[in-house]
Formats: structure tokens, sequence, C-alpha cells
């Protein structure tokens, strides 16, 4: 079996992530040196999606619009550097950068103020807009987020134990090796498999871990890295938005972060769930989007 055919184990069919709402909009922003691209489902209060991984498009987070868009009107986009944005060969790629690209965003969707939902990178850069924009923010959901500040060390991804890859891992892995292997090596695809088979450290469950490789394998995006230096949020404690945060209890960015993080925000709520790693969508879907329901609901209730 030749490597192109090899491939095809892996093409990861979006069906369980793809959203059972048609989407009502999509387009693009401009922005500076290049266009975001955005779309959205559904209709009530806008809550927009910081989704996570540092080079993953917005596509594999439709999960959101699917448990949410009955409720909301979703909204997704993919940040610079990832998915269908564009943004010059030249052009920044910072959190600052970002910031202001959701800015843009928020002007022309006509919002004056959207719920937020960040997941793992994605709440690294909502806290940087929030802590710019904190008036245009309503309720705030910190999935699987770095604490600003914390110090406290996170689990190291190590390359798994050659013995311990289950089946397609280890196609996974003869992949890598025949690559590295080639008169011609491609770094993208070396890249691509390495963190394909570093993303059993994403997840809890085993019998979820193939889609995680699989869509690890067909929606990253490699080039360039974002330049991250985190700036110093003080003003965020001085917020009083209502914020549920959630954390799995085996995630590889440890508990110490969702602790800190409800220091920091006195409306507070932490959820530790306990059966999940990083990914609490992949593990926990169930717990995950009954616990951002719940919370949506008591705030549009009033409860």
């Amino acid at each position: 079996m030749d490597q192109g055919m090899r491939l095809m184990v892996f093409i990861f069919v979006l069906i369980s992530y793809s959203s059972i709402n048609a989407q009502i909009d999509s387009g693009y922003v401009d922005i500076s040196s290049g266009k975001l691209f955005y779309r959205v489902w559904g209709e009530g209060d806008p809550l927009i999606v910081f989704t996570g991984g540092i080079d993953l498009s917005s596509k594999g987070f439709e999960i959101y619009a699917d448990r949410l868009s009955d409720i909301r009107k979703v909204i997704l986009f993919d940040r610079r550097g990832s998915g269908r944005s564009i943004v010059n060969r030249n052009a920044p790629i910072t959190l600052d950068a970002m910031v202001r690209d959701v800015e843009a965003l928020r002007k022309q969707l006509s919002i004056n103020r959207w719920d937020v939902i960040a997941e793992g990178f994605g709440a690294t850069l909502a806290l940087h807009y929030i802590h710019r924009y904190a008036d245009h923010v309503g309720q705030i959901v910190l999935s699987s987020a770095y604490g600003p500040g914390a110090k406290s060390s996170t689990q190291k991804f190590k390359e798994p134990n050659p013995e311990d890859l289950t089946e397609n891992e280890s196609l996974i892995a003869l992949l890598l090796q025949e690559e590295l292997d080639s008169e011609s090596p491609s770094a993208d695809q070396i890249t691509k498999y390495r963190k394909a088979l570093r993303t059993r450290f994403l997840v809890s469950k085993s019998e979820v871990r193939h889609q995680v490789y699989d869509w690890y394998l067909n929606e990253v995006k490699i080039g360039r890295s974002p330049a991250i230096f985190p700036r110093k949020l003080h003003r965020l404690k001085k917020i009083d938005h209502e914020v549920l945060i959630l954390h799995g209890l085996g995630d590889f960015i440890g508990l110490k972060h969702p602790q800190h993080n409800q220091d920091i925000f006195k409306n507070s709520k932490l959820v530790i769930i306990e059966d999940a790693g990083h990914l609490l969508f992949f593990d926990s879907p169930d717990r995950y989007f009954t616990e951002i329901r719940g919370f949506l609901n008591a705030i549009d209730t009033g409860l």
C-alpha cells in the first residue's frame, strides 16, 4: 500500500461535527493585511466561540453550533493564519493583532455585546480580548484555559511509547518514519504526523482518540507560528461578568490554572469534569454542553 492509499485511512468524515442547523451567514471581514473568515448559525443573543488549537481552523469545532444554535446565534471564525482566513506573508500573527481582528468582526456584524465561549488557546486570545473590550462582552465560558500569571507547570508532550500504540497510531508512526527516510521529506507532513501522535495527550478516553488524530491530520494548517507574548491582564480582576470555568481532571494543563481563573473572576463558578482531558467536547460532550446550556439558560432566565 503506497503512502497516498494509507492516507485515505485517515480521511476524517466530519459528519459528527457538521452543523445540523444550516448556516445563516458566512463571509470575510477586512482586517489589517488580510481578511478574516467567519460563519454564523442560529438566532438569538450572539455567542462567539474562540476555538482551540493554535494551527487548527474552526471547522472541527462546529459541534458548538450543533449543540447551542437552538438557543444562541453562534459565531465561529478562523484566526489569522488558520483555515480560510487570509493574511499577507509579512503580516503580524500576534495576540494583539488577533484581538483587533475579533473587534473588527464584532463591528461588521453590528453586535454591541456578545457572550463568549473560549477553549484551549482560544481562551488565551479571549482573555486578551475581554481585557481590552470588556464592555462588549456578556457572559463568559472558559474551557481548558491557562490562567494568566498562574505559576504551575504543565505536562510536557512526549513521543508515545512504540509498544503502546494502537493499530492506527502504528500506521501514523510508519508514515512518519517513511517521510523521515524519504529523499525529499516534507517538513509540514512530518509536523502533522507528530502532532497526530501527540493528540493522545489531549483526551482521556481511548475510544475517542482516533477522532482527534484524524482531526489533526486533516484540519491542521501548517504555517507561521503566532508570536505569543501574553500581556499582564490586571483589569480582568475589576470586571463583574458571570464566568463559567470548565476543566478536565485529566487535562495536561494543571488544576492551578482554572483555580487561578476562579480567583481572578469574582463572579465565577468552577466545574471539574472527572472523566475528561483537555478536549472536553470529545471526552464528555453531553456533560460539557449540559453545563454550558445550564449556565446560559440560568443567565437568560435570571436564575
